[in-house]
């Protein structure tokens, strides 16, 4: 978690053509992020003692250890629907970011607006984004309501 983090920072740096995020951002997000990691493994630690000093020493924050990863893959089955239930907030956000850091680097924010130019293909993304996005929030929470209904009953 804490590398993909990194990593859309990083990319998100760049794709806004800025050397002052590149320069200025990145780091201060490292180390900020830092901060957050040593408070979270702090937390950790005092709920969870000797178990994850255990943890720790066998499992690398940064890089992540990939020796067993297809046995993984094999063992577990992949849920669209609850990743999508889980990482649709963060998944919009990053993927609105990048639209309009694209749309503001490639000046369509300052175009009139027609079926001739990019910026429409730019609107229609955001707008199958945000269509989505509801989407899910709408069936997530509609889940959610028909579960405290059955329980109430």
């Amino acid at each position: 978690m804490y590398v993909g983090n990194v990593i859309l920072i990083i990319g998100m740096s760049i794709l806004s053509n800025s050397v002052f995020a590149v320069l200025i951002m990145i780091p201060l997000f490292i180390f900020i992020y830092q901060a957050i990691i040593r408070a979270e493994e702090a937390y950790l630690r005092n709920a969870y003692g000797k178990g994850f000093a255990t943890y720790c020493a066998n499992v690398n924050r940064w890089v992540p250890e990939l020796k067993g990863i297809g046995k993984t893959f094999k063992e577990n089955d992949f849920n669209l629907k609850k990743v999508a239930y889980k990482e649709y907030n963060t998944t919009y956000l990053w993927t609105l970011g990048a639209t309009l850091l694209l749309g503001y680097n490639t000046q369509w924010f300052k175009l009139n607006l027609n079926l001739k130019n990019e910026g429409i293909y730019f609107l229609i993304v955001i707008a199958i984004l945000t269509t989505l996005y509801f989407t899910i929030r709408f069936f997530k929470k509609r889940e959610r309501r028909i579960a405290r209904n059955k329980m109430a009953h």
